[in-house]
Formats: structure tokens, sequence, C-alpha cells
């Protein structure tokens, strides 16, 4: 269960707009034998933004996982 955030209020950014280096946590994650599902929560009504959140962590995820991760 994951939300980005500013580094000072605890908001639900989406993943890309606040502090949180995504490239680097996930390929931690990865590294460390994480092959578990990546769950995104936003404080949002516009599914645009769901869209968003979802393509940019996918640039991160490593394409050789299977399932719907």
């Amino acid at each position: 269960h994951i939300k980005d955030n500013d580094g000072i209020c605890p908001a639900e950014l989406k993943p890309g707009d606040g502090s949180i280096d995504w490239k680097a946590l996930i390929s931690a994650l990865e590294e460390n034998g994480y092959d578990g599902s990546y769950d995104f929560e936003l404080a949002s009504l516009d599914d645009n933004e769901y869209i968003l959140a979802s393509d940019y962590l996918k640039q991160f995820i490593n394409k050789n996982k299977t399932g719907g991760n």
C-alpha cells in the first residue's frame, strides 16, 4: 500500500508528485526479493490521476515480472 507525500504533510499524492524516489524504492524492493503487488492510494476523484499514477509506477517495475502487478 503506497502513496507519495511532500516530506512535510502526510498528504496522499499520486506517485511522482511528491518527494519519494520511486525508481530507487522499487529497485530496492525487487533486489531484496519483493514479488508482491504495488497498491497505491490517491485522494482524487479524477480517474485520469489513477491512470497517470499507474503509468508512472510501471516504468520502474521489472518488466520480467509476471502477473497483474
